[in-house]
């Protein structure tokens, strides 16, 4: 019983601490410094998980396969360049400043099914500054973005200047 007791008590004690924790101001929350590797794996693993998880019921629409790459270029372009940038083209200033950073979407969008890229671009990622662009986006625009966005580890700097080129002609 007195195990028991203890158990109880700890764990009162301990539920006290974590809930008064963000009253102590300890915690520094300033995006110039970067998170600890305990914070960045915690947060990596459960956004990972949690996109998995959400967007497993979606179902790959036949017009992802037709999307138009023009039409996908000009949303990323718009979108998604100022964070993210480009193959060719840096992140902004201001992106750089972000904690944490938007990654490089050539890159990390390799390990992501479409499924998750549309429901990351449709819903957003809280705390990461990634807008959910679904109020402002029917999902065929988000469906001709993630097509794109897939699309990138492919595109070279030249290839994606070329679509540039395109784009500003089209305006």
């Amino acid at each position: 019983m007195r195990i028991f007791v203890g158990f109880i008590i700890y764990t009162v004690v301990l539920a006290a601490l974590a809930l008064s924790f963000p009253y102590w101001g300890v915690f520094d929350v300033a995006a110039s410094v970067p998170h600890s590797a305990f914070a960045r794996w915690y947060f990596s693993t459960l956004t990972d998980h949690s996109v998995e998880r959400y967007s497993s019921g979606i179902k790959l629409p036949s017009e992802y396969f037709s999307a138009s790459p023009v039409e996908g270029f000009k949303k990323y372009d718009e979108m998604c360049v100022p964070c993210h940038g480009a193959p060719g083209i840096n992140k902004s200033d201001t992106a750089k400043g972000m904690t944490p950073e938007p990654p490089d979407l050539s890159k990390s969008v390799k390990d992501l099914k479409p499924e998750e890229v549309f429901w990351i671009v449709k819903n957003g990622i809280k705390m990461t500054a990634m807008p959910s662009f679904g109020k402002s986006r029917n999902d065929k625009d988000i469906w001709e973005l993630a097509a794109f966005v897939k699309k990138l580890p492919e595109i070279s700097p030249d290839v994606y200047s070329q679509l540039k080129e395109k784009y500003s002609r089209e305006k």
